[in-house]
Parts: C-alpha cells; sequence; structure tokens
C-alpha cells in the first residue's frame, strides 16, 4: 500500500505456479497420443491403458475431467443404429448356422429310425 486507491484494488487472484496434483504435461501427451492414435477408444479402455502401461494412479473422473478441460474427444461407443445393423448381420448368420445343424440332426435320427 503506499497511499493510492490503485494499489488496493482488486488483482488477480490466479496462481503463478500449478497445483501439485495437477496433471502432469507427460500424462497430458499420453491421453493425447492414445486418443490420436486409437479415435474409437472409450473412456474406460483409455483409463484401463494408461493405468497399466504409462503407470497412470488418477481416477478415472480425473481422467474425463482433464479431457473435458482440454477438449479432446473420446469415443462415446456405438449409437443404437449401428447396434440394430451389427445384431440384425450376427443373427442372420446364425440363422443359417442353425438351419444347416438342424438340417443334419434330421438326417441322423432319420437314418437311425431306418436302422431300427
Amino acid at each position: 500500500y503506499n497511499g493510492t486507491k490503485e494499489s488496493i484494488t482488486d488483482k488477480s487472484h490466479r496462481p503463478k505456479s500449478k497445483h501439485p496434483n495437477a496433471h502432469t504435461n507427460q500424462e497430458i501427451r499420453c491421453i493425447r497420443n492414445y486418443v490420436r492414435r486409437n479415435p474409437r477408444i472409450t473412456l474406460c479402455e483409455l483409463w484401463i491403458k494408461l493405468k497399466r502401461e504409462k503407470g497412470y494412479k488418477r481416477t478415472i473422473t480425473a481422467l474425463y475431467r482433464v479431457m473435458r478441460r482440454l477438449d479432446i474427444k473420446f469415443y462415446k461407443g456405438m449409437n443404437n443404429n449401428e447396434q440394430q445393423r451389427i445384431s440384425f448381420e450376427i443373427d442372420e448368420d446364425y440363422k443359417e448356422i442353425y438351419n444347416y445343424v438342424k438340417d443334419y440332426k434330421n438326417s441322423i435320427t432319420s437314418k437311425n429310425e431306418i436302422e431300427l
């Protein structure tokens, strides 16, 4: 305070250094690299890979918050139309296999009936 009004005005409260528990630059770089190399990776998959391969010690919530703060997009999974289309394709394949097995069983039972 030097006696002027300007000396007592409110100044910035922003800290000059990072918080000690804040994500390090290396952690942020790893997150960005994983998402860049695996654009269809989900949040859970990313968290598990970071924990296993990079020794990431933070919670999944902290990962979500830092990704949201840095505007890093992650894959949220298939939408309903994609899931229905894939399940329909699988169902068609299984129907074909099921019909083949059913015909095979019928042919075996009919042979056994003839032998009796």
